[in-house]
C-alpha cells in the first residue's frame, strides 16, 4: 500500500485503496464502500474520479475503513483542505500544514544492528560525525564528546559503526554517515534498546550537575488525566519528536549534538486495580 504521507492528491490515493481492496474482495463495490462511509454511491464515484471533494464529516469513517491511525486521519483532513483551497494564501498555508505533518524518512535498524545501542557512545559519535568537522581523529572525537570517553572507547565505537554499515569511509579516508535518520522500528522492546534508554536517563541525571543550565533544559510536569487520553498524549509527544527532527533538518550550520529524552509514565496504578469501596 502506498503511504498516504507520500501523496498530494487524496482522491488518487483513495481510488488506489478502493482498487486494492476490490482485487482482494470482489464484494467491495462502490455501493459497499459508500454504505460504510455513509455517502451516496454516485457522489463517491465522482470523488474517486477527481470531480468532487469529500465532506469532512466522512473522514472518520474513511479512516476507520482503511485502517488509518489518528495521525493518518489528521493528514487526510489536511489533504482534503489542501485540495479544496483556492486562494493563493490558503493554498500556501495548507501546503505548509501538509509538510509539517509528513513523516521524516528514517532507516529502520535490523535486529543484528542493535549492538549500536550497547551504550551511548556510538549514537553520540554518529551524530558528531554528521557535523562533518575537519578533525576526525580519535583524540579529537573523544575530546568533543560529553561526558568524555576514552580514546579506546571511541576507537571501538568507530569500528562498530563501520562494521554495522552505519558509516563508511570515502576516497579521502573520511568517515560519513550513510543514513541521516535511523529508528528502531518494532524491535524497540529489545533489552539492548531498553538498556540504552536507561543509560541516557542516567546521563540526563548527571547533566544536572555537570552541564551549565544555559546548555540544558530539564523540566518536569505532573498531570492528572483520564486514562483514555493517554493515546492522545502519546501522539502529541510523537508530534513533538517529529517537530524536533524537522528542526534538526533545517538547523544550519549544525555544530553540536544534543540528546532529547521524552518520558511519559504513570504515578498511579490503573483505576481498574483500585479496591472497591466496601458497602456499608
Amino acid at each position: 500500500m502506498d503511504s498516504l504521507f507520500e501523496t498530494e492528491d487524496y482522491r488518487a490515493w483513495l481510488k488506489a485503496r478502493y482498487e486494492e481492496r476490490k482485487r482482494s474482495n470482489a464484494h467491495f463495490s462502490y455501493r459497499f464502500m459508500a454504505q460504510r462511509i455513509d455517502m451516496d454511491p454516485g457522489q463517491l464515484v465522482k470523488v474517486l474520479q477527481g470531480r468532487l471533494h469529500l465532506s469532512e464529516n466522512h473522514l472518520g469513517a474513511v479512516a476507520k475503513l482503511f485502517g488509518l491511525d489518528a495521525r493518518g486521519e489528521k493528514f487526510l483532513l489536511a489533504l482534503v483542505r489542501f485540495g479544496k483551497a483556492v486562494r493563493k494564501e490558503e493554498v500556501e498555508s495548507r501546503w505548509e500544514e501538509l509538510q509539517a505533518l509528513k513523516e521524516i524518512q528514517a532507516k529502520e535498524l535490523a535486529q543484528d544492528q542493535y549492538e549500536f545501542y550497547n551504550n551511548w557512545i556510538p549514537t553520540a559519535l554518529r551524530g558528531l560525525l554528521s557535523l562533518n568537522e575537519a578533525d576526525q581523529s580519535v583524540a579529537n572525537l573523544a575530546r568533543r564528546l560529553s561526558p568524555r570517553p576514552t580514546q579506546d572507547e571511541v576507537a571501538k565505537a568507530l569500528a562498530l559503526l563501520e562494521r554495522l554499515g552505519l558509516v563508511e569511509r570515502n576516497d579521502d579516508d573520511r568517515l560519513r554517515i550513510l543514513d541521516k535518520h535511523i529508528r528502531t522500528g518494532d524491535l524497540w522492546k529489545e533489552k539492548t534498546v531498553r538498556a540504552f534508554q536507561t543509560e541516557t536517563l542516567r546521563l540526563a541525571e548527571q547533566s544536572l550537575e555537570s552541564v551549565p543550565p544555559a546548555r540544558r533544559d530539564i523540566t518536569t510536569l505532573t498531570l492528572t488525566l483520564a486514562e483514555k487520553d493517554l493515546g492522545f498524549l502519546r501522539e502529541r509527544a510523537a508530534e513533538f519528536r517529529r517537530d524536533l527532527i524537522r528542526l534538526a533538518e533545517e538547523s544550519e550550520p549544525a555544530d553540536s549534538v544534543f540528546q532529547v529524552n521524552i518520558q511519559i509514565f504513570p504515578f498511579t496504578c490503573g483505576a481498574e486495580r483500585l479496591p472497591r469501596k466496601a458497602k456499608g
